[in-house]
């Protein structure tokens, strides 16, 4: 017994279905994208209307599944090399790449993609990421003369780490407590960056030795030793060139610098 195909294309496929059925033929459906014809509804059959069919033969129909799309993977927190296979692995492609400073999302790392994840695209189609920079660096500012705490409030303040350097140091024009000298200096850098700053002893103090009855050579060349200046002052020609006096008591400490004027017979 034989009979004739009926029209079934562009039917849903549960009509297609009872269409064959009635006149004893069996469908065999596979399914393909497209871009015109709504899913479920069938696209082709791969015998022509009105032919006749011996009873139980299968025929082929195609229906369809939609247009083809894909889902835009999530890529934040991705590399660049692990957003491109997941794009490729999407059926999609990586697309144009830009950057930008993230306080959040470390450098080399994806912070966004456009279409965002979940969008459904066409095979083959970009997506534009953007990368992390890292943190938008800050500027270091100059801390040289103030006060420990206040310049460790300072670059705290600015983003960055303070690290006092274990040992003070001597120096005759910054105070005793202020900062000396810092690591970077006045500068632009990443945020978090440890700045090491040098505080300050004040001044190195000598004991000033006593001067009285040696001779001015003799007292010169000791406080030139100790770091300190000399200023004499001659009394009656200042002839013999004996110390008689000096400015300031012996076994004074005084900072290094300071003036010792002597008086000389």
């Amino acid at each position: 017994m034989h009979s004739p195909m009926p029209v079934v294309v562009g039917l849903p496929e549960s009509e297609a279905r009872g269409a064959l059925d009635a006149q004893e033929l069996d469908p065999v459906v596979t399914r393909d994208y497209s871009e015109t014809v709504a899913a479920g509804t069938v696209v082709s059959a791969e015998v022509d209307p009105g032919t006749r069919l011996r009873h139980g033969t299968d025929v082929g129909l195609v229906v369809s599944q939609g247009p083809e799309r894909y889902a835009v993977p999530r890529l934040d927190g991705s590399t660049l090399e692990q957003a491109s296979a997941a794009l490729d692995e999407a059926h999609l492609r990586l697309g144009e790449q830009s950057s930008r400073h993230d306080e959040s999302v470390p450098a080399g790392q994806v912070i966004s993609s456009s279409p965002a994840a979940g969008e459904q695209l066409k095979p083959g189609a970009a997506v534009a990421v953007v990368l992390s920079d890292g943190p938008a660096p800050v500027d270091v500012p100059d801390v040289s003369g103030k006060a420990q705490d206040q310049a460790s409030a300072l670059l705290q303040a600015a983003g960055l780490t303070v690290q006092v350097a274990p040992e003070r140091v001597f120096d005759p024009e910054v105070p005793d407590g202020a900062v000396v000298s810092q690591s970077p200096g006045p500068s632009s850098v990443a945020r978090g960056t440890v700045v090491t700053v040098v505080v300050s002893k004040g001044p190195e103090l000598v004991t000033v030795p006593d001067l009285v009855g040696k001779q001015y050579r003799q007292a010169e060349t000791m406080l030139a030793e100790l770091g300190l200046t000399v200023r004499r002052e001659d009394i009656a020609g200042g002839f013999f060139g004996t110390v008689r006096e000096q400015s300031v008591e012996p076994g004074t400490e005084v900072p290094t610098g300071t003036e010792v004027v002597v008086r000389v017979v």
